[in-house]
């Protein structure tokens, strides 16, 4: 096993280029012979364009690609990408293949951190990636016969996702529910794995779906966010049985460690 390890610590352009020059040149070798390359990431506050340079190169060469732990801190690149609240190097880790489900020595995960830290735009960038369903909905509250006299007094606008409960078992899904897509920290998470799923009436000019979430004992009931869109209710009751939702189709690399395998 051969190891190189190219190691840019400063943030000079002109000399940032030839270590970039440099590198795409050994990239070039190793994707032509079809090697795997695994490379580990460190980050630091400083922006700067060329730097992703690297990691968007492998990508569009197909190399595969396998994001290692970095650093002396616990977590993998991603978790300190949300740390430092770097939305478009979290963005790219993820198109990279970052694997967002991965749990740190706090057993949190990448999204965990982002909540912990409310940066409200890293979540919703690590929701929409790993999500089922991302959307705004309305939440009815109160008794269920008043709905028919006055809806619009009886229900509130609400942000909703459904995401894996983690990569241990991605199948395990949970509805995480926010008061507005503003907000970093869900009011409440519900794991579906453990509560009733009443498929809803789409014979219904408004239909909604009943959620009983049976360790607290408390029923949800959603609707569209616009009311008789019965399509945002489809996806939502389709991700909630794990089915996901058809998805609209910046890194800072200091430290580049390159693998080879013989």
């Amino acid at each position: 096993m051969l190891m190189l390890i190219v190691q840019v610590s400063f943030c000079n352009q002109k000399f940032l280029l030839r270590y970039f020059l440099l590198v795409r040149y050994i990239l070039c070798e190793l994707v032509h012979a079809k090697l795997s390359i695994f490379y580990s990431l460190h980050f630091c506050n400083c922006q700067s364009f060329l730097k992703l340079k690297v990691l968007c190169f492998v990508n569009k060469n197909g190399a595969k690609v396998h994001l290692l732990l970095a650093g002396r801190h616990a977590g993998t690149p991603l978790h300190h990408a949300v740390k430092r609240g770097q939305e478009q190097t979290v963005k790219l880790l993820l198109s990279s293949g970052a694997n967002a489900l991965v749990r740190n020595d706090d057993c949190q995960t990448a999204l965990d951190v982002a909540r912990v830290k409310r940066n409200i735009n890293v979540v919703r960038a690590i929701e929409s990636h790993i999500g089922y369903f991302n959307g705004c909905l309305r939440e009815f509250y109160g008794p269920g016969f008043l709905k028919a006299f006055a809806p619009q007094f009886l229900s509130r606008k609400i942000w909703a996702a459904v995401i894996p409960q983690g990569s241990s078992n991605p199948k395990k899904l949970e509805l995480a529910i926010y008061p507005c897509s503003q907000d970093a920290q869900p009011r409440t998470v519900i794991a579906l794995w453990n509560a009733k799923i009443e498929e809803p009436n789409f014979n219904q000019p408004d239909p909604e779906l009943t959620i009983f979430d049976q360790s607290t004992k408390t029923q949800y009931r959603l609707a569209s966010a616009n009311e008789g869109d019965k399509q945002q209710l489809h996806w939502l009751y389709d991700a909630c049985s794990g089915i996901p939702q058809v998805q609209k189709t910046g890194a800072l690399i200091l430290d580049v460690c390159i693998v080879i395998e013989m």
